[in-house]
């Protein structure tokens, strides 16, 4: 379910649960607009999902996410057994569109410096880069609330990473600083790894 944002810009919903009265982010930062009604539409297939470097497209004067989230909630959701039959639904702090956007960066961040020339795609039109992840995702989601607490811990530090790198990045027009940086921690892991490979031999 693709994400759309509420006035804030920074709340993105899964777009199956705007309600009436919820006011949405439009083109350019005008005024928001309140919900005043809303219709199911038929779906078809031939649709496009764009990536961006923002995570943010404009749909119908919309501002959208071009993210999905896997649940039916703004963030990542674990079912807890508490035992009697009785399941306790915990929220993590941590949103859909943060952990999609934090997990994009690499591929953002290789498309900026290679035009993307190479992208690849499946059978259903979707990009290889996201494809397996995607896959993983729904697999995990689908997995006994520890396993998906025991993976999904150290996955939050490597997201946070990546955000981080990413705010160093894109936040800024021309932020040479933050590809400075990205250059620097390459060289010195490349670096570390001929040496440890020259001390091995």
């Amino acid at each position: 379910d693709h994400m759309v944002f509420l006035e804030d810009g920074k709340t993105a919903v899964p777009a199956s649960n705007v309600q009436v009265g919820d006011r949405l982010l439009l083109l350019n930062n005008k005024l928001p607009e309140e919900v005043r009604g809303i219709e199911k539409v038929r779906r078809h297939s031939g649709v496009y999902a764009p990536f961006t470097y923002s995570g943010k497209l404009i749909v119908n004067d919309v501002t959208a996410s071009s993210y999905i989230a896997f649940q039916n909630s703004n963030s990542l959701t674990l079912s807890l057994n508490s035992g009697s039959n009785t399941t306790t639904k915990v929220t993590t702090p941590f949103s859909w569109f943060w952990i999609a956007h934090s997990f994009t960066f690499p591929h953002r961040f290789w498309c900026s410096i290679s035009q993307c020339n190479a992208e690849e795609y499946t059978a259903a039109g979707v990009t290889k880069w996201v494809d397996a992840p995607y896959r993983f995702t729904v697999w995990l989601l689908d997995q006994h609330p520890l396993i998906l607490f025991l993976v999904f811990l150290p996955l939050v530090f490597v997201l946070l990473l990546l955000s981080i790198l990413d705010f160093l990045v894109f936040t800024q027009q021309q932020n040479y600083l933050g590809f400075a940086l990205i250059t620097i921690i390459t060289a010195i892991c490349v670096v570390r790894r001929y040496i440890r490979i020259n001390v091995i031999k």
